[in-house]
């Protein structure tokens, strides 16, 4: 009997633990298994375009593109004097590409950053130009050219678009760098300037200097003076702009003298994955940080002499080490004789991309391996993008943003580009509803946020405000005219509708960060303000719900008291039966 009872309890401890346990172990699970890679600071950055004429182009829409596998970007309108910041940016290769009031095609350039303790352009354009790629640009307003608030049919920058390209060191102790631009007829921009800034300070809300106008007449007295009213100094308002200057006086890029060398080393492991923030040199004379893409760009390089070139950890570990001189030949390329190497380049040609292949483990005693050297700009290696496809390396952590898109006859909407904008930093990541309506976005990032929506005819859908923050529990709720959207902390996506009013707004409607609810053609659009309750956060990823947990753990309880009742039951009428 006492076997019984055993088992009986055995098994509910059993049936308890089988559905407690993916619960909790999803609870006390570490948020990445991988292995962290140190990433290069960020910066902040201010752009300022001009003309040939030298007048500033203000309504330029500026996309900025980082040079990888990401379908995030940095998008913002120049203002009237032509310039526009961003507030933090990672150190790394870029696309730059400008359209104009018109939505037309303006100009774009390759700008390639690094890390460094003086900011200065490394090289002359004019001797290195490509062909800019947006193929792996998976931002869906790039692709298909919808953007806000107009579109253009096709791709946003046609494939044979020449550009050149910049090699800059940017102090990666300023505050800011100010970059100055003139876009030509042609297209193809040039930096004219780049030195340490500061970023402006944030437009103050033009509320909070009209409120003292009405208490300035509390003298009903001295009715004859009204003219002490109109003097409450709205000129203080412009003066939190004093940084707002990105226009340092132009620096004329080094001519590298016809015996010297560039090199552009990309930094790769044995799996061709980037080693962004490493350290090289070579000699004792040239040194240089890897940017994000693993990156390193060496200028005016004497080729007389073997020099030695090290590669070194985050930690300024000896990871690799090699002996490399450079010759002047027939065609570009690397080869190892006696212990060193001899990088050939090509006649009349000064630069040089060559990657190397670094062990993440070595040690000055480790070989350094020169792979690949050629006369034109080479892949680097993969980042934590390539990794991670379904979501940018900068926005690691946040949650994706799904839900349908209904337009103002109650339908949803196939092949429109809907749009999420970070108006404080100016990320933006975009995505396209598929046949149902549906869209999907990779991350949303706390901050005020600016949604819009295009169809795939470029006509205007809606646009929509809002300020995601964390929270408990995933709602939406409208305070003082501004819509807020809270995140459960744990939530890995959010889902909510979009529906157009019909007058050039959305309405967000069907929160969530449990599933996404279908819309059942409803007959007039949702407000803001009758969105439901903020629903409880529920267990990222679909995992079992604590609320469900305990139900069960209550319910083998119940089971295990049931069997011990029913045992002592046979018990005691076994008993009664040997009395009689």
């Amino acid at each position: 009997m006492k076997r019984k009872i055993l088992l009986c309890i055995t098994l509910a401890a059993l049936i308890l633990v089988a559905f407690a346990f993916p619960a909790f172990a999803e609870i006390i699970a570490p948020e990445e298994d991988g292995e962290k890679v140190p990433s290069v600071p960020a910066i902040g950055i201010n752009l300022a375009f001009t003309g040939t004429d030298g007048k500033p182009l203000a309504e330029t829409e500026v996309f900025l593109q980082e040079d990888v596998d990401t379908e995030y970007l940095y998008n913002g309108v120049t203002d009237k004097d032509g310039k526009l910041s961003l507030p933090s940016v990672p150190i790394s290769d870029f696309q730059l590409v400008t359209k104009d009031r018109d939505d037309d095609l303006t100009g774009a350039v390759k700008v390639h950053l690094y890390p460094a303790d003086k900011t200065e352009i490394l090289n002359q354009p004019e001797n290195v130009v490509e062909t800019i790629d947006l193929t792996r640009a998976r931002n869906a307003a790039l692709v298909t050219g919808n953007t806000a608030p107009k579109t253009s049919k096709g791709p946003l920058v046609p494939d044979n678009v020449e550009v050149y390209t910049y090699e800059v060191n940017v102090n990666q102790k300023a505050p800011a760098v100010d970059f100055v631009f003139r876009v030509p007829a042609d297209g193809k921009i040039l930096m004219t300037g780049a030195a340490d800034g500061v970023l402006p300070e944030p437009t103050p809300e033009p509320t909070s200097t009209m409120e003292p106008t009405p208490t300035a007449e509390p003298t009903p007295t001295a009715t004859p003076q009204p003219t002490e009213q109109p003097t409450p100094q709205p000129t203080e308002q412009p003066a939190p702009t004093p940084t707002e200057q990105p226009t340092p006086t132009p620096t004329a890029a080094p001519t590298t003298p016809p015996e010297r060398v560039n090199l552009k080393l990309y930094l790769m492991d044995a799996k061709g994955s980037a080693l962004p923030g490493y350290y090289a040199s070579i000699g004792d004379s040239q040194q240089g940080i890897a940017n994000a893409t693993g990156t390193v760009y060496f200028s005016n390089i004497d080729p007389d002499d073997a020099e030695t070139m090290r590669v070194y950890d985050h930690e300024t570990n000896v990871r690799g080490k090699c002996r490399v001189i450079f010759v002047e030949g027939g065609s570009t390329a690397v080869s190892l004789k006696d212990g060193v190497y001899t990088v050939t380049y090509k006649e009349g040609t000064q630069d040089v991309y060559m990657s190397a292949d670094v062990d993440p483990d070595g040690s000055e005693k480790t070989e350094l391996v020169l792979v690949k050297a050629s006369d034109r700009p080479m892949p680097h290696g993969g980042t934590a993008n390539e990794g991670q496809k379904d979501k940018p390396a900068e926005l690691e952590g946040e949650p994706g943003l799904d839900g349908y898109l209904v337009g103002a006859d109650g339908k949803t909407v196939a092949g429109a580009t809907v749009e999420s904008l970070n108006t404080e930093n100016h990320g933006m990541l975009s995505g396209v509803t598929d046949a149902s309506g549906y869209f999907e976005i990779s991350a949303l990032s706390t901050g005020n946020h600016k949604i819009t929506a295009t169809a795939e005819d470029g006509a205007y859908i809606g646009q929509v405000k809002f300020t995601v923050q964390d929270a408990d529990a995933t709602g939406i709720v409208s305070r003082n005219g501004k819509l807020i959207l809270s995140i459960a902390r744990d939530a890995r996506k959010v889902y909510l509708n979009l529906t157009a009013d019909g007058n050039g707004g959305l309405t967000i409607s069907d929160v969530s960060s449990g599933a996404a609810v279908k819309p059942l053609q409803p007959s007039a659009p949702p407000s803001p303000e009758a969105s439901p309750a903020p629903v409880p956060a529920e267990t990222a990823g679909g995992g079992i719900s604590p609320v469900l947990v305990i139900v069960l753990a209550a319910a083998a309880a119940a089971a295990a008291i049931l069997a011990v009742f029913l045992v002592k039951r046979g018990k005691d009428r076994k008993n009664s039966g040997t009395k009689d």
